[in-house]
C-alpha cells in the first residue's frame, strides 16, 4: 500500500526533474558562454524542484548558494532573475 501511496507523486516528481534539467542545462550554457567573454556579474534564475537549495532561496535568506555558483563560473557575484536567460 505504501508504495502505490507514492507512485503519484513520484510520477510528477519525475516530469518536474525532466523540466528543471532542461532550464539547469540551458541556464549553464548561458552562464558558461558569458563568463567565457569576461563577464563578472551574471543574472541567475533559481530553477528549485522540491525544495532543493538554490541561490536566493527563502527569499535570499541564504547567500551562501549564491556565492557558490559565482565561483563555480568564475564570476564575482550573481544577481536574481525571475526568468532562465
Amino acid at each position: 500500500m505504501a508504495c502505490v501511496g507514492l507512485a503519484v507523486p513520484l510520477a510528477h516528481l519525475e516530469r518536474k526533474m525532466e523540466v528543471r534539467a532542461q532550464h539547469w542545462d540551458c541556464q549553464d550554457r548561458w552562464l558558461r558562454t558569458h563568463a567565457e567573454r569576461g563577464d563578472q556579474v551574471l543574472p541567475y534564475t533559481p530553477v528549485s524542484v522540491s525544495g532543493l537549495g538554490e541561490p536566493f532561496g527563502r527569499h535570499g535568506q541564504k547567500p551562501w548558494p549564491a556565492k557558490c555558483v559565482a565561483q563555480w563560473y568564475h564570476l564575482k557575484r550573481i544577481t536574481y532573475s525571475p526568468r532562465v536567460p
